[in-house]
């Protein structure tokens, strides 16, 4: 009897059950199914046998299993505890403890150590060593950002199972190196879905281009620090603090750009900086001249300590008691304009205010004060200041007198008043006349000619038996004496 074709079957099919089946004509391996349909299958879902793999370890009662469930596959340890699941529903891997990648004893969630790559141009031309971790977008993304990387955090808010998301993000542009940004964004998360103060899309926090420039609350920083806020108020702020510091910003604010070029020092304190601040519309607002410690407002080139307004023209010609003594007129406040008369477009260099609306309100005092003997105060000894005296036509307009003080061993007293009619008082604050003296006047002599220019000048002379007092008068159509008033003899 031929047996060839059994023979030929029981070598094609090695069939052992459904424990283990071997199939020679496609060389697929079953255990725990009839018909594998891979090289190795374990279980068959048809007769409802799972396919579970146990490696056991080197130690007794310690083993390791690769289990499958519905469209998922996990690995566990000898306990049941999940170490990595698979999810082929939604395409996931889940990590339910510490992973380490080039970390054996990882402490944390996810924790990376790479070994000692080589590096060029990472720092100048120098090929460096260190140790460095990739996260590599595959090519350009959907939309408008090509070929983008990033990592988002994400926290719990409230135990409500929302979180708060943070972006950073590393976009690359076509062709191109140093265009390259790399981004922080921030949202939340409701019941409702993704929120946060702005538009469709999450706000950007920062951006740090490839050319250096950083930029706060906006993407296309045009300088080395620009900040902006386009969330909410619309408002920026800018706070540096620093005793070292020399960089470029820029602060954007509601109407435009405030600019602030070159502050501090730099390296031993040898390199003094300007700080310029500009306005909107290009103009500058503050500078402080770091080489000349002067501070100019409305202007860039200050030529006082403060200096308000224009660029002074010139040099300053300061001399006191004709040309017997000078001072250094650019060692405190400068005021500057073009004035050529008064009008409605003449500058005020000073100008000073009260706002109380009472009759006998001062203005703003101007004082003069000196360290006293025991060096123990800055004393006050003398005073020019304004006093509101009543209403003018209106109830817009004020009437008011201008007083000097001065001290005589205390407080300055006042010792002339201008009223509001222009009498000036001398020892007396309510004059009654163009000069109105309480106490005496002392005269001199007047060697001058009598002319039309002194009509109306007193004067007192002496000689060995005489003293005289007299006045230049008009004598004709074009004459003009000085007339005796009185004379005494002895």
């Amino acid at each position: 009897m031929d047996y060839t074709s059994e023979i030929k079957e029981i070598v094609d099919k090695i069939y052992l059950g459904s424990a283990l089946t071997v199939d020679k004509t496609t060389n697929f391996v079953g255990i725990g199914t009839v018909s594998p349909q891979s090289t190795l299958q374990l279980g068959d879902n048809s007769i409802a046998s799972a396919g579970i793999l146990r490696i056991d370890s080197f130690v007794s009662g310690q083993f390791w299993k690769l289990e499958p469930g519905t469209n998922t596959l996990s690995i566990k340890d000898y306990d049941g505890t999940a170490l990595l699941s698979f999810n082929g529903s939604n395409n996931y891997s889940y990590f339910p403890n510490n992973l380490g990648i080039g970390e054996t004893n990882p402490g944390y969630r996810l924790q990376v150590k790479s070994a000692a790559e080589t590096i060029a141009l990472f720092n100048g031309t120098t090929v460096d060593t260190l140790s460095h971790t990739i996260i590599q977008s595959g090519g350009s993304t959907t939309g408008s950002i090509a070929a983008a990387s990033a990592l988002e955090l994400v926290g719990s808010a409230d135990g409500s199972g929302h979180g708060r998301h943070v972006w950073i993000g590393a976009e690359g542009t076509t062709g191109t190196t140093t265009a390259t940004k790399l981004k922080f964004k921030i949202r939340g998360q409701t019941s409702s879905g993704y929120n946060w103060s702005g538009g469709s899309e999450a706000p950007t926090i920062m951006t740090l281009e490839g050319d250096g420039n950083v930029g706060i609350g906006l993407t296309d920083p045009a300088f080395k620090l620009e900040v902006n806020s386009t969330i909410a108020t619309n408002t920026g702020n800018l706070v540096l603090s620093a005793q070292d510091f020399y960089s470029n910003h820029e602060y954007n604010g509601d109407d435009g750009s405030i600019r602030m070029n070159r502050i501090g020092y730099l390296g031993a304190q040898t390199k003094f900086r300007d700080v310029i601040i500009y306005n909107g519309k290009g103009g500058a607002v503050l500078t402080v001249d770091g080489s000349s410690s002067r501070v100019g407002i409305g202007n860039t080139s200050p030529s006082f300590k403060l200096h308000t307004n224009l660029v002074f023209s010139g040099n300053p010609l300061a001399y006191l008691n004709g040309t017997t003594n000078t001072f250094d007129a650019r060692s405190n406040v400068g005021v500057t304009h073009n004035s050529t008369a008064v009008g409605s477009a003449t500058a005020a260099g000073l100008y000073l205010a009260n706002n109380a609306n009472d009759d006998d309100a001062p203005s703003p005092i101007i004082a003069f004060s000196a360290l006293s003997d025991s060096s123990s105060y800055n004393h006050t000894y003398a005073a020019i200041y304004g006093i509101k005296k009543g209403s003018g036509a209106d109830t817009n307009w004020n009437v008011g007198e201008l007083t000097f003080a001065t001290g005589s061993g205390t407080g300055p007293y006042r010792r002339m008043t201008i009223d509001k009619d222009g009498n000036v008082g001398i020892g007396n604050t309510a004059p009654k006349a163009k000069l109105d003296v309480i106490g005496g006047i002392r005269m001199a002599d007047d060697a001058s000619t009598a002319t039309v220019t002194n009509v109306g000048t007193q004067r007192y002379r002496h000689d060995t038996n005489n003293s005289y007092v007299d006045m230049c008068m008009k004598t004709g159509a074009s004459t003009y004496a000085w007339i005796n008033i009185v004379q005494n003899n002895w």
